[in-house]
Formats: structure tokens, sequence, C-alpha cells
């Protein structure tokens, strides 16, 4: 099982090993994860997030993430392309789970 970062809007979390590459390319991948978390802590995001309805839930999250992308985009324009190649490792890896299960 692959460990998740997360914030509850005053700490961040991170793990402390994530799969993948190692080298640059894990410091990179680390970097990322602990801005995508620091700017959901400081847009409010865990205080903002809905109750009840999942699927209101995880519309917003989907929603949120888009404006922390932007957001990093913007602030630190020399990560976009790491940004750009996780959500792209990200697709590839959800479209290759799902044709797994199929």
């Amino acid at each position: 099982m692959t460990a998740l970062a997360s914030t509850d809007g005053q700490r961040l979390r991170v793990p402390a090993v994530i799969d993948g590459p190692a080298g640059e390319a894990a410091i990179t991948r680390y970097r990322l994860l602990v801005l995508e978390q620091a700017a959901r802590a400081a847009r409010g995001t865990p205080a903002a997030l809905p109750a009840g309805d999942p699927l209101v839930r995880d519309l917003f999250l989907l929603a949120e993430s888009a404006a922390v992308d932007q957001l990093l985009s913007r602030l630190v324009p020399g990560m976009r392309a790491d940004l750009a190649a996780a959500r792209a490792g990200a697709l590839a890896e959800r479209v290759h789970n799902a044709s797994a299960r199929l």
C-alpha cells in the first residue's frame, strides 16, 4: 500500500518513504508532495471539506486539486514541468489500474 500525503490545515503529513525512482526524481516528487499539502493548508482546504454526500466531497477535492495545481504553477514556475509530469503519471496509473480490473 502506498502512503499518502495529507494535511489537517495545521500539520503536513508526508510519507517517510515514497515508491518510485530514486535520486533527484525522488527529491522532486517529495518536494511536490510537500508544496501541494502546504498549498492546501494555506487555502484552508481541510476546514472547507464538505461532509455528508461523498459525490460532493469528491467533486470539491477534484476542483481543489486543480486550484492547487494552478496556484503552484503561478508561485513556483520552475516546477511546472514536474507538476505536469506528476499529473500525467497519475493519469497513466489510473488508466492502467482500471484496465487491470476489467
